[in-house]
């Protein structure tokens, strides 16, 4: 029986038949998108806040789908002639299950799971442009790092891949202990403990707690790659260590780290680093907290046999993701578009990388918006984000976007400062305002605050052709 037979699947979800598929039904691969569902794959029907997939059996099943997930009280009315269902408690958890089962099947693949605070998208592409200069395997896409993104980037792997790469996150306890109890890693990376989702986390101990969880499920022989200087992590990995047995290589600036980071030197052609005084490396990346990102992803390549040479060309070849600390030009101003996401160390490394740039011809500005989900921390992190933006003596213009910013500037007025409620309506056209051409504007948000709606209102200025 292989995996992808219609009993394995039902096995797999723990489900009931409501419908038995058509015998002899071509089975492979599963979609949760009826509008990009390949003829033969498994719709898996998902209930979200705006759609519901069981709405759209009957689309999957025209698109040839030989076979329907859905949730015990997901679905009424009949289903289309020929398509085969299995009826779940939940499909969301029966897509974590399915995964769980697949990722037993890759036995030839090693699996990667990252965990941290900040830092974990940019680590993953780092890592697949590291292995892939010699290795074939599967990434997460952009961030597919929750219940629903990496039991999918498990799925789409192919038993031949020599690597698979699964980003992992979490805003509240247990949630790395439920995606890494599918991944089953056999390396996993920890990239950072920062100050992020403490209104469901914490503190920083019970952050390095959840991001050091993943270890917990490793593979037997597998290694655990740690930042040295990540706040609670050494030790979290330690107490787990002795429990579980795994090997543990650490990366950092420190002198004890294995990988010892030095001679990081950033600019706007990247940043360049060296491993343990000996190893030169660049990374095209903007900022010098990426030399740190760029050192798990040469201890991975080191573990899976790759040389240095080889690791060195994969990190040159990175391409940055999307918007983070992103360049780009609008309205003749250059635009270092970093708002996808935002906590407070993240907005402090994004600022010195801001300061650690050479000094063109404009101005320098920063367009800071609300740091989400720090609970009771929030207005003393924000002033502390804030008084270090202050602090920066070539930052013209400190743009505070948000109810959270807003009332961090009333501990501290400068007339450097304007606030502004959002960036709907006029407010993007109060911050363009304030900028010219050949200034450089920082963007830092969290996710909600949509600080990239600055750009469009920016590229509006520029003269439009005859």
């Amino acid at each position: 029986m292989t995996f992808w037979s219609p009993e394995a699947l039902r096995a797999s979800v723990g489900g009931t038949w409501v419908v038995r598929p058509a015998p002899g039904a071509a089975i492979a691969g599963l979609s949760i998108d009826s509008r990009t569902l390949r003829a033969g794959q498994v719709f898996l029907a998902i209930r979200g806040d705006t759609h519901d997939g069981h709405a759209h059996v009957a689309a999957a099943a025209g698109a040839g789908s030989p076979l329907a997930i859905i949730e015990s009280d997901g679905h009424a009315g009949a289903f289309p002639p020929g398509l085969g269902v299995i009826k779940v408690p939940g499909t969301r958890r029966a897509l974590l299950r399915l995964a769980g089962a697949y990722r037993r099947t890759l036995e030839r693949t090693r699996v990667i799971g990252v965990t941290g605070s900040s830092g974990k998208t940019t680590t993953t592409r780092l890592i697949h442009a590291v292995l892939s200069q010699s290795l074939h395997g599967t990434v997460s896409v952009k961030s597919f790092n929750n219940s629903i993104g990496v039991p999918l980037t498990i799925l789409a792997a192919s038993p031949r891949d020599r690597y698979l790469v699964c980003e992992i996150g979490t805003n509240a306890p247990g949630e790395v202990a439920a995606l890494a109890g599918a991944v089953r890693p056999d390396i996993a990376v920890i990239v950072s403990v920062g100050r992020e989702h403490l209104e469901g986390l914490g503190s920083l101990e019970a952050i390095a707690r959840e991001e050091a969880a993943q270890t917990v499920f490793l593979e037997p022989g597998g290694v655990a790659i740690v930042h040295a200087e990540a706040p609670h992590l050494p030790e979290q990995v330690e107490a787990l260590r002795s429990a579980h047995g795994f090997k543990v290589l650490s990366f950092g600036a420190s002198a004890g780290a294995d990988l010892r980071v030095g001679d990081i030197r950033a600019g706007f052609g990247g940043v360049r680093f060296t491993i343990n005084g000996k190893a030169g490396y660049h990374v095209p990346l903007l900022g010098a907290h990426n030399a740190m990102n760029a050192a798990a992803a040469v201890a991975v390549g080191l573990r899976l046999g790759l040389d240095e040479a080889t690791i060195a060309r994969g990190l040159a070849s990175v391409c940055g993701a999307e918007m983070r600390m992103e360049p780009c030009e609008a309205g003749g101003v250059r635009v270092l578009n970093d708002a996808y996401n935002a906590n407070p160390d993240s907005m402090l490394a994004a600022l010195d990388a801001l300061a650690g740039l050479p000094k063109g011809p404009g101005r320098r500005a920063a367009v800071l918006g609300d740091m989400l989900e720090l609970g009771d921390a929030g207005p003393a992190l924000h002033a502390e984000v804030l008084e270090r933006a202050l602090s920066m003596a070539d930052l013209d213009a400190v743009i505070l976007v948000g109810p959270l910013m807003g009332a961090a500037s009333g501990r501290r007025p400068d007339p450097r400062v304007l606030c502004i409620a959002d960036l709907d309506g006029p407010g993007a056209a109060a911050v363009a305002e304030r900028l010219a051409p050949g200034d450089l504007v920082l963007l830092k948000g969290s996710r909600r605050m949509r600080l990239e709606r600055l750009i469009p209102v920016l590229r509006a200025r520029e003269p439009q052709p005859a």
